[in-house]
């Protein structure tokens, strides 16, 4: 599979967390936000790699159906504490989607094609319940639900009252 929307995404929202630092506004701080992306890419990476290894997973289950675990501030906050201070953060969304990258490089188009069952939200919407090829996942990620939160990183950053 083609990488290189990941690459250029991930590094686009790095610069983003790194203007924005922790700034504060309505909602989630930029920390949490990077949080959220660096829990994404950790879900995607175990989803590809059971599909690599013919195992089952739905993208999202059972955290999501029990707790909404990727946009939970227990979560968010566990992974921000785990890494301590901005460089930290930023190494681990690195980390996170070079993982990515490594995993989703070994998709054959069969592979991609396979169809996961998912629940993807956004605030109280559901967006989309049931079986979606995962390719396409990884391209919403890559070419939408990053580009959306780099977005909403630079608001924050253009709206922080220091």
């Amino acid at each position: 599979m083609d990488t290189l929307a990941f690459v250029a995404a991930h590094e686009a929202f790095e610069r983003q967390v790194l203007a924005a630092d922790n700034c504060e506004c309505d909602g989630w701080s930029a920390r949490l936000v990077a949080a959220h992306v660096i829990g994404t890419d950790r879900l995607l990476t175990e989803t590809a790699a059971r599909i690599l290894f013919g195992t089952k997973l739905m993208y999202g289950k059972p955290a999501i159906d029990d707790a909404e675990f990727l946009g939970s501030d227990a979560y968010l906050r566990a992974i921000v504490d785990s890494v301590g201070d901005r460089g930290g953060l930023l190494a681990e969304l690195a980390r996170s989607w070079v993982a990515l990258v490594a995993i989703v490089s070994q998709l054959s188009p069969s592979d991609a094609a396979t169809a996961v069952p998912a629940r993807i939200v956004d605030g109280a919407r559901v967006l989309v319940v049931g079986p979606v090829p995962f390719a396409g996942l990884l391209q919403t990620h890559a070419r939408v639900h990053i580009p959306a939160h780099a977005v909403e990183v630079l608001e924050k950053t253009l709206t922080r009252t220091d």
